[in-house]
């Protein structure tokens, strides 16, 4: 199985063993420009950067889970009623709707279903258009040779990786297309912030990101982190930026570390290479027809 998050600055890829571990991975930076809102750009460039990370881990075919760019959709918690499997997929596809600028038949969604408690259900929902997708899916180089099992938005490959400890905790993912705040209470995600910081990262933008985390705290319920937050867990290219992890701690007074602490890789490795690592402990879609796929 490979994984594929597909990042604004780098393109990062995890061969997984049968077993389930990680094997080999590939990181390859990304020309300015390549990846848009709307999707790739020169479909020729991106081609060709796939098939230079396939070749390095000698994979030619199998299944395939996939990070699209953040900037091609939305990611969100929804309180939503108790559902039954097939309408909570169809509540889904409509709700998430509202937020897009897509007619629901236009988009295609994940979703994770997270706690029930009495009549209603937490769900982690990522939506984003069939042509963005597609748009990605064509660079891919021998497609028909891939079968794309899992298609979703970061953080969501996050949640089983920050999920494992069960403790309370502020997910930083910082990327080049912004920043997401995943705050999660014994493990479960309870709110998911997306910022929009991009470009050169300086000390204000240390501060911005501690002020949002400020007045995130605020706004969730006690009841949800009733021990409080516990530690601070980093993503992404920009938590690398000198002095984060340091102002962080003096800020917040938490313990500051990355995912995937089982994975002997250093921690620079382990924080690009975070999405990518989560999407082998995510699961594919084993029924396609939850998924309305573009032809290939």
């Amino acid at each position: 199985m490979l994984t594929v998050d597909w990042g604004k600055d780098n393109l990062k890829m995890i061969s997984f063993m049968p077993s389930g571990r990680p094997g080999n991975y590939c990181i390859e930076k990304v020309p300015a420009g390549l990846v848009g809102e709307t999707g790739i750009q020169d479909e020729k460039e991106m081609k060709f950067l796939l098939e230079k990370c396939l070749q390095k881990l000698g994979l030619k075919k199998g299944f395939l889970r996939i990070s699209l760019p953040r900037a091609g959709g939305r990611v969100m918690v929804m309180d939503l009623p108790f559902l039954e499997k097939k309408e909570l997929q169809e509540a889904v596809k409509w709700e998430i709707a509202r937020y897009l600028p897509y007619s629901p038949e236009e988009i295609l969604y994940d979703f994770i279903a997270l706690r029930k408690e009495k009549n209603r259900q937490k769900v982690a929902v990522a939506g984003f258009s069939r042509e963005f997708f597609a748009s990605c899916l064509q660079a891919l180089p021998c497609r028909r040779s891939w079968r794309v099992d899992r298609i979703t938005l970061p953080p969501v490959p996050l949640l089983p990786l920050s999920a494992e400890d069960k403790s309370n905790k502020v997910v930083i993912d910082w990327g080049g297309w912004g920043a997401t705040l995943l705050f999660l209470g014994k493990g479960q995600p309870v709110l998911i912030r997306t910022l929009n910081d991009r470009g050169k990262i300086t000390g204000d933008d240390f501060e911005r990101m501690a002020g949002e985390i400020e007045r995130a705290l605020i706004h969730i319920p006690q009841e949800e982190v009733s021990m409080g937050m516990e530690k601070i867990e980093l993503t992404g290219g920009n938590t690398l930026a000198g002095g984060f992890s340091e102002f962080l701690v003096q800020r917040f007074n938490l313990p500051v570390s990355f995912p995937g602490a089982e994975w002997p890789e250093s921690e620079r490795k382990r924080a690009l290479l975070a999405l990518a690592l989560g999407l082998g402990k995510l699961g594919g879609r084993k029924k396609w027809k939850n998924w309305i796929l573009p032809d290939t």
